[in-house]
């Protein structure tokens, strides 16, 4: 990777607050390959998100400016503005709304513009978007799609829908996300963190690390958990993270579960110790490209029930690495839980964490990107 060193990319990125999600996750394993790799790394965030602290942390130099809101003109100028400013040889976004701007802003300069696609396009009606929204995201991507030098879906079902949408096949390569399996294994033996409340008593725990938005189904998890309460009352569930949903979810476990054997604790700094104490993993999303959660869960050995949607069944394949449901069927979702609990569950974590290891490591994603940034430079600098 000799090319590539004093060479600089730009990553654009507008998650919010203190919490990371797994495309941030994503993209901080990214920023730490390429310092590695003697890159010359700049990270443009949202001011005050923990993905510029640790970016910074890993040794890239952080910018903040706005990025969220409708307003994604004024994004791709002030995004343009400092492209020019840095020199960048790569700009690389990880999210429709950066992703789009960043086609834009760099439009005539002479950089190779990169693409991460996370979710088919379709996802964000199963996260409270409209069609009419969609409707305008479509627009937008096909006037600018062709700016794009580079598209990174991260399963062969995000790339799948987006060939359908019309995106060129032949600037696409399919990169799935990585972990880390020895940090990921290290950071599940800390103690669980400080005043983590759990429901009372010993019996199993299942339970669910997610965003709390519409698109990752916690609600249909809720509600499988109250079946399988009935089912099996000594079962213990848990929910974790924050998002818009929060409230509703809250509201909605205390309306279905007298009994508080459903516990929401809120986004958790280090969930990794909870995550190595559940018994089984759920992954209840209506949409999905390919979570960390899930890889996270597979590599700790933890047994997964998932939603057959989008990139989960590259990984988990029913029966052998996990157990597969339909999407927003509560009573499936249920019966999978039990028959895990009560089945060979062992099996399959040990199954799940051997797939992790052999092909969604880290190390084996950053090279990948490496590479082509390499053939990037190498053809901008031909021209």
């Amino acid at each position: 990777m000799g090319g590539l060193r004093g060479a600089v990319v730009v990553f654009v990125n507008n998650f919010p607050g203190p919490s990371l999600g797994g495309g941030e996750v994503h993209l901080l394993h990214l920023v730490r390959g390429c310092v590695a790799a003697g890159m010359d790394v700049r990270v443009v965030c949202e001011p005050g998100s923990r993905v510029g602290d640790e970016a910074r942390e890993a040794g890239a130099t952080v910018v903040r400016m706005p990025l969220t809101g409708p307003d994604l003109p004024g994004t791709a100028r002030r995004v343009r503005k400092y492209l020019r400013e840095s020199g960048a040889d790569i700009v690389h976004a990880g999210g429709w709304l950066t992703n789009a701007a960043v086609r834009l802003a760099g439009r005539g300069l002479p950089l190779a513009v990169v693409n991460t696609v996370h979710c088919e396009p379709a996802a964000s009606l199963a996260d409270g978007g409209s069609r009419l929204g969609l409707a305008a995201r479509r627009v937008v991507d096909h006037a600018t799609r062709s700016r794009a030098d580079l598209v990174l879906p991260i399963t062969r079902a995000v790339g799948d829908s987006l060939v359908a949408e019309g995106w060129d096949p032949s600037r696409m390569h399919v990169i799935p996300n990585g972990v880390d399996v020895a940090s990921v294994t290290k950071a599940a033996s800390a103690p669980l963190p400080a005043g983590l409340s759990l429901p009372d008593g010993d019996g199993p725990l299942v339970g669910v690390v997610a965003r709390l938005e519409p698109v990752k189904g916690v609600d249909v998890f809720i509600r499988a958990a109250m079946l399988v309460a009935a089912h099996s009352p000594h079962v213990r569930f848990v929910v974790v993270g924050g998002g818009s949903a929060e409230a509703e979810l809250r509201s909605l476990a205390s309306s279905l579960d007298p009994g508080r054997r459903i516990a929401l604790v809120g986004p958790v700094a280090g969930a990794l110790p909870l995550l190595a104490r559940f018994d089984v993993a759920v992954v209840p999303s209506r949409s999905e490209g390919l979570p960390t959660s899930l890889l996270e869960a597979l590599a700790l050995g933890v047994p997964v029930v998932a939603s057959a949607v989008g990139g989960i069944p590259d990984v988990v394949t029913d029966g052998e690495t996990g157990v597969l449901v339909p999407p927003d069927d509560p009573a499936a979702l249920a019966d999978a839980i039990v028959s895990l609990l009560e089945g060979p569950a062992a099996a399959l974590g040990s199954a799940g964490a051997s797939l992790v290891a052999q092909r969604y490591s880290v190390s084996g994603m950053v090279e990948q990107h490496l590479a082509l940034y390499e053939v990037l430079i190498g053809r901008r600098h031909r021209e």
